[in-house]
């Protein structure tokens, strides 16, 4: 498999305004030794900075986004799974009262879900194309895509698995899906599914049955 650079890696995942100040960053050798300034004055620069930490795709999340076992309201139904947008945080509740916590990264606002859905399709290392919504918002960035991008590509965005969700029985191009940019998580940006990383969408995905009731709040 192809090894891309660090900056190539994260470019699909930039606002195109803050794409520009990313295009100097020609390997990872040259972003760790970038000017301070460059990162601070980013309006990425939360995103930069987690990336600076270890370029090599290992960054050490926050406890709050590590996977748990946490105590959630009774009344949040068993097997589904809830989002809280606020705390960029899912829940997959397992038992009553009991429920499997990790962090995710979502869509910038105004391209996040919120409301309920369900999965009604799941799929591992699952092939990608971009929506015609991507390609008409960025077709300097999606259109060389446009045929698609085999499961397991670095480029392919949408990681290790796939819970595909539909409203009101209709599919929609939103997905919870996991993501190979780990340092992404607890930042909102770029399109709107909500992503894990990818060694936690594995744990996640055998949990999911199609059918599973969802609600993003």
């Amino acid at each position: 498999m192809r090894r891309l650079s660090f900056c190539a890696r994260i470019l699909p995942y930039v606002n195109h305004r803050k794409r520009k100040r990313c295009l100097v960053m020609i390997s990872r050798r040259s972003f760790l030794f970038a000017s301070p300034a460059l990162l601070v004055a980013s309006p990425a620069a939360a995103f930069f900075k987690r990336a600076a930490k270890d370029p090599n795709g290992a960054y050490e999340l926050e406890e709050h986004f590590k996977p748990a076992m946490v105590k959630v309201p009774a009344s949040w139904r068993v097997g589904s799974i809830r989002v809280l947008s606020d705390r960029f945080q899912l829940f997959h509740i397992r038992k009553r009262g009991v429920a499997w916590r990790v962090g995710v990264s979502l869509g910038e606002q105004g391209l996040d879900f919120r409301g309920r859905a369900t999965i009604h399709r799941k799929a591992e290392w699952p092939r990608w194309t971009p929506t015609p919504g991507m390609l008409k918002r960025r077709p300097d960035l999606y259109a060389q895509y446009k045929g698609g991008l085999d499961g397991g590509d670095p480029r392919n965005p949408m990681g290790a698995a796939a819970l595909y969700m539909a409203v009101n029985g209709r599919p929609t191009y939103y997905r919870i899906h996991g993501t190979n940019i780990p340092w992404s998580i607890g930042l909102a940006y770029e399109t709107g599914c909500i992503k894990l990383r990818n060694d936690h969408m594995q744990m996640l995905y055998p949990h999911v049955k199609v059918g599973t009731r969802m609600l993003v709040t």
